[in-house]
C-alpha cells in the first residue's frame, strides 16, 4: 500500500518498533518498508522484523519489478475489512518510491485515497477541502467524501441491525410474558373471589391478601394454614373453621 509520511498519523496508527517513514524516504533514498504487527506475525514468529528484506512484484514482468526493500518499521494493526474481522497483514510503502507501473496497477484496483484530519468543525471543511483539490488540478475528479465517523458506521451497520432486531425480538418476549402472568394472576383472583371475601370478614390484613393475589400459585396452602392459625389465636370458635378451607 502506497502512502505518504503522515498517514500514520492522521489515522493514529501506533508505532510498534522501529520508526515510520519521513520526507527522506524519497525516490533517491534506500528502498523501505513498514509492516503491520499482523505481517511480522505471520512472517516471522520468532524473529524480528527490522532488518528483514521484502520484494515486491516479483514475477509480474519488467515494467514491475521493485528492488528489493528493507524493513524498517512495524506499526499497529487496521481492521480494512470491518471490526468483526482479524486485520489482515499489511505492507506500506513510500508512495515517492512507487514505479509508475505499480502506481497505475494499485489505482486500477483501488483508487487514491486522500485522509484529512482535523480538529476543527470536520462538516464544515468539506467545500474547502474540494476546492484546495480542485485547484491543483480542475479536471480531478473528486467523489466519495466522508467522514470517518460515517466510515465506521457503514462498518459495523449489519451489527447494528442485527442489534435492533434482537431487541425488538427481546421487548416482544417480555411483553407476551407479561401478558401471560398479567392473565394468570386475573384468573387466579377470579377464582379466589370468594375465599378472598371469607378472609376479609375474618379480619385477614390487607398485606395477607396481597400475598395471596401474587402467590397464589404457590403458597395458597400455607396462606391457609397461617390465616387458619391467626383466627383461631382471635378466639373465632372452631364453627368458623369450616368457612375458610
Amino acid at each position: 500500500m502506497p502512502i505518504s509520511p503522515e498517514f500514520f498519523h492522521a489515522l493514529g496508527v501506533p508505532l510498534v518498533r522501529g520508526r515510520v517513514f519521513t520526507e527522506r524516504d524519497t525516490a533517491g533514498g534506500p528502498r523501505v518498508l513498514v509492516i503491520n504487527a499482523a505481517f511480522a506475525k505471520k512472517y516471522w514468529p520468532d524473529a524480528d522484523p527490522i532488518g528483514q528484506h521484502v520484494t515486491i512484484a516479483k514475477g509480474l514482468g519488467p515494467e514491475f519489478e521493485d528492488p528489493t526493500r528493507e524493513v524498517v518499521g512495524v506499526v499497529g494493526d487496521v481492521r480494512d475489512n470491518g471490526l468483526d474481522q482479524p486485520a489482515p497483514p499489511i505492507m506500506y510503502v513510500p508512495a515517492a518510491q512507487m514505479s509508475d507501473a505499480l502506481a497505475r496497477l494499485g489505482n486500477g484496483i483501488v483508487p487514491t485515497t486522500w485522509i484529512v484530519r482535523t480538529s476543527g468543525n470536520q462538516a464544515s471543511l468539506t467545500a474547502a477541502i474540494q476546492k484546495e483539490f480542485l485547484a491543483v488540478d480542475a479536471l480531478l475528479p473528486i467523489s466519495n467524501v466522508r467522514l470517518m465517523e460515517d466510515v465506521i458506521a457503514r462498518s459495523i451497520a449489519r451489527q447494528n441491525f442485527n442489534m435492533v432486531l434482537l431487541s425488538i425480538f427481546g421487548a416482544i418476549a417480555l411483553l407476551l410474558a407479561a401478558i401471560g402472568i398479567y392473565g394468570l394472576m386475573s384468573y387466579s383472583v377470579e377464582q379466589s373471589t370468594h375465599d378472598i371475601g371469607v378472609r376479609l370478614a375474618l379480619g385477614a390484613a390487607r398485606r395477607d391478601i396481597m400475598s395471596l393475589v401474587v402467590g397464589v400459585s404457590g403458597s395458597r396452602s400455607a396462606w391457609r394454614a397461617r390465616t387458619r392459625r391467626r383466627v383461631f389465636c382471635r378466639g373465632c370458635c372452631t364453627a368458623c373453621a369450616p368457612a375458610i378451607r
